[in-house]
């Protein structure tokens, strides 16, 4: 149509962007229509409150604006015009709120009254946007608005037509100084990242090509630079979006609502055709992605110290058997391995007997496992306050002064024992020990058929402490030879060990068979060599 402006291209945002002198008209329309349709006691371009209607565009108004606006252009066929007034909407309340910001500082502050020519659309209204504007109802709210914007800590000015604009001007600088053989400072940084440092005022020496940085962004500058060159290399060839090295430099998150370095728009729009812009899927991924690494991080800190704390405790248990082997003496030593916890097996005793927190001390009593010489059947008890319960069935072995279990000394006060049944195991069988085990059993269930340190006094010996296993009657005389059994004849050999009862016989027979009643106790031990063995 003839007089209309034709627009051939429009960018992701919905703005005209070619050709220029279409896309600079657009704008300008913008403010131009704006100002001449809406009065200036029009408070809120949009608003949720009910009471404020009166005071707001109406959205029937907003149309007519974009039906005015759109009449002076032609639009490429098949572009969204939605997005299109959209975008001109934003202009205009854009637009609008600068034209009575000027109004106020220019004339209302002065106490002044504009030339009514230049503005006779304004007239009819003036007295009234006075009278608000040096109300106390708009002095708080320009109270609270200074409030807010004190808190920016940067701001740039595009002028009305924003980034488009000026975002030639910038290439073109860089190009200049690439064409002279300079290499500018921003050459390896990502488009959203230059624009917003040039849009606060950063700019390029043209004699080097190097940073002149104002005051207010040296910091956000030299963060800047130190995540372009950590950028990992995967970004080189695709950013990471809305948590680049910008938003890094910055250190704080992108808005929703917007992308700095690229304008007042979502982000699904700012990355339009980003494939890896990220679904909810991906975020929560992502998210956990996060948190299993943190785990990971913190259950490799807390091995990392556990070892150290073992090693110290080992270190710090033979320094003590050593002492105690040079001077006879036990030494006042606590043991609190960082691997055995407030353990309820085996360490927890009443108030009085042990400190509080449950920790072995060195005992120098002496008890009945001490006078042991073969492995031999006891009960295995905890004690609960001033209760002592029975909680497995095992064998003690001898003790053996500066004995080691699993390459650890055994520390004083302990014993090693064999787990071979465990009384009410769906109960006791999660009993935690004192010491883990040689292959890193931390339970008494974990324990069965092992073997594992135990408090010597809470360990009841069931078996005989000072005899071998009974051995068959003696065979008659006859030519010794290395396979008999006899003890007679002058190269007889010396009795052979008792073997160890295997943990299944053991966790059968836990308990000796009573005395019969009438008999005469016999003692068990074998015969010397020459005498004779029991009348029959």
């Amino acid at each position: 149509m003839e007089g209309r402006q034709v627009i051939t291209q429009v960018d992701a945002k919905g703005y005209p962007c070619a050709p220029v002198e279409a896309s600079t008209k657009f704008t300008t329309q913008c403010g131009v229509v704006v100002r001449a349709r809406v009065p200036i006691t029009i408070r809120l371009w949009k608003t949720k409150n009910p009471d404020d209607e009166r005071y707001f565009v109406p959205p029937h108004q907003k149309e007519m604006l974009w039906r005015e606006l759109k009449d002076m252009f032609t639009l490429p066929e098949g572009v969204d015009e939605e997005l299109v007034k959209k975008c001109a909407l934003k202009n205009m309340a854009l637009a609008f709120a600068t034209f009575k910001k000027k109004l106020f500082g220019n004339y209302v502050k002065k106490d002044k009254e504009p030339d009514w020519d230049n503005f006779p659309q304004v007239k009819p209204y003036w007295e009234e946007f006075k009278q608000y504007k040096l109300s106390e109802e708009a002095r708080e709210a320009s109270k609270k608005n200074a409030i807010n914007a004190a808190q920016k800590k940067y701001n740039h000015h595009l002028g009305p037509a924003g980034y488009k604009k000026v975002i030639q001007k910038w290439q073109k600088m860089e190009q200049e100084l690439m064409d002279r053989g300079i290499r500018p400072a921003t050459w390896d940084w990502t488009e959203r990242s230059k624009q917003w440092m040039f849009a606060n005022g950063v700019t390029l020496n043209q004699e080097d090509g190097s940073l002149v940085v104002p005051p207010v962004m040296e910091e956000v500058a030299r963060n800047l630079v130190t995540a372009t060159h950590k950028r990992p290399e995967k970004e080189h060839s695709q950013p990471h979006r809305e948590n680049d090295e910008l938003t890094r430099a910055l250190q704080n998150p992108e808005h929703p609502g917007r992308a700095r370095g690229i304008g007042m728009v979502p982000w699904k729009v700012a990355w339009a055709g980003d494939i890896t812009y990220k679904t909810h899927r991906q975020s929560k991924a992502e998210q956990e992605d996060k948190f299993h690494a943190l785990q990971d991080e913190m259950n490799r800190k807390v091995q990392d110290l556990q070892y150290e704390m073992d090693a110290r405790v080992q270190q710090a248990v033979a320094q003590a058997l050593s002492q105690q082997q040079s001077t006879g003496a036990h030494p006042k030593v606590v043991i609190s391995p960082i691997s055995q916890r407030s353990s309820s097996c085996a360490s927890t005793a009443a108030p009085g007997d042990e400190p509080t927190d449950n920790v072995p001390v060195v005992d120098t009593q002496r008890y009945p496992v001490d006078d042991i010489t073969i492995q031999t059947s006891c009960e295995l008890y905890v004690r609960v306050k001033n209760i002592t319960a029975l909680v497995a069935y095992g064998s003690a072995l001898p003790v053996i002064p500066g004995g080691t279990i699993h390459g650890m000394p055994i520390p004083p006060g302990y014993s090693v024992v064999t787990v071979e049944q465990i009384v009410d195991a769906g109960e006791n069988e999660n009993l935690k020990l004192d010491f883990v085990g040689g292959d890193g059993e931390r339970t008494l269930g974990e324990a069965l058929h092992g073997c594992i340190l135990w408090r010597k006094a809470d360990i009841k010996l069931i078996g005989n402490t000072c005899t071998t296993a009974p051995q068959d009657p003696p065979s008659p005389p006859g030519p010794d030879n290395d396979d008999d059994d006899d003890f007679g004849g002058p190269s007889s050999t010396p009795p052979r060990a008792p073997s160890l009862p295997s943990p299944a016989r053991a966790r059968n027979t836990p308990t000796p068979p009573a005395q019969a009643k009438g008999k005469k106790k016999t003692s068990s031990l074998p015969p010397r060599a020459g005498t004779p063995g029991p009348k029959k």
